[in-house]
């Protein structure tokens, strides 16, 4: 398995933990930057261990993309609709509190954490983004998933 994205899975299961740990669903930073999904691969199965697997609830709405060994689903309470705008240079990165957050092309998802970057020299350019929506975390967090 991939150590970046289990270390991704754990700081996840981390973050989810805070009362106030929320997940915001946010527009590329250029129309046609990020691209769709290509593959709709469903996910039949899901594990908080990678080892004891249970099948997704019947009345949930099929979970699909590219199901791999590293493919997790974040786990929420509430989910909203939400029509507002977020400055990504009040953001750090979760792990190195001193680095600006960074979103790659093709990368989903990104653990951030309130910090003043406004004045970090390698700031993110484009840092208004519209928020879509947003979601509250509720336990385990994240699980893994498979389409076995």
């Amino acid at each position: 398995m991939n150590n970046y994205l289990s270390a991704k899975y754990v700081v996840i299961s981390v973050i989810g933990q805070h009362d106030n740990a929320l997940a915001f669903f946010i527009t590329a930073a250029a129309i046609g930057g990020a691209a769709p999904t290509v593959n709709a691969e469903r996910a039949n199965r899901y594990s908080r261990d990678h080892v004891s697997w249970e099948n997704l609830p019947k009345d949930l709405s099929p979970v699909t993309g590219k199901i791999d060994n590293n493919t997790y689903a974040l786990i929420f309470d509430q989910l909203e609709l939400v029509n507002g705008v977020m400055d990504l240079w009040n953001y750090s990165a979760f792990l190195s509190r001193e680095d600006p957050i960074r979103i790659f092309r093709g990368a989903s998802t990104v653990c951030a954490i309130k910090n003043n970057m406004s004045n970090h020299p390698s700031r993110i350019q484009t840092h208004y983004r519209k928020i879509l929506a947003m979601g509250k975390f509720c336990e385990p967090y994240s699980v893994w998933l498979s389409g076995k």
